[in-house]
């Protein structure tokens, strides 16, 4: 119960959080990406996710770099980057005040 809550906390608190796959889709503002680009199994409708980023980020993107065009009308309609992230690539929160470091991902932005 209140996991994300007990999360952000945590965060708050200094601990650190690391996501892969669906795990670095939680740190965004929410998971729609997710159900965007991925069959919702679970049928869930609650889309709340930690907030800890700005921007939604598509994991495995090696799978789904042939629907870029499709990716960036998501990012034009939606107005929210999206950064992309391979298998050997990560995203690391490195600090409370939104500062991220990156292993040479692709962003793509609202046009």
């Amino acid at each position: 119960r209140n996991f994300l809550d007990k999360l952000r906390k945590y965060y708050q608190d200094g601990g650190t959080i690391m996501g892969n796959s669906a795990g670095s889709i939680m740190m965004c503002p929410d998971i729609r990406i997710a159900a965007f680009a991925d069959y919702n199994m679970t049928y869930t409708a609650d889309y709340e996710a930690l907030g800890l980023v700005n921007f939604w980020v598509k994991p495995h993107w090696e799978s789904w770099a042939s629907k870029e065009s499709m990716f960036q009308m998501l990012s034009d309609t939606c107005l929210r980057s999206i950064l992309t992230l391979n298998e050997n690539q990560c995203i690391i929160k490195t600090d409370k005040d939104g500062s991220v470091a990156f292993n040479a991902p692709m962003m793509i932005s609202p046009r």
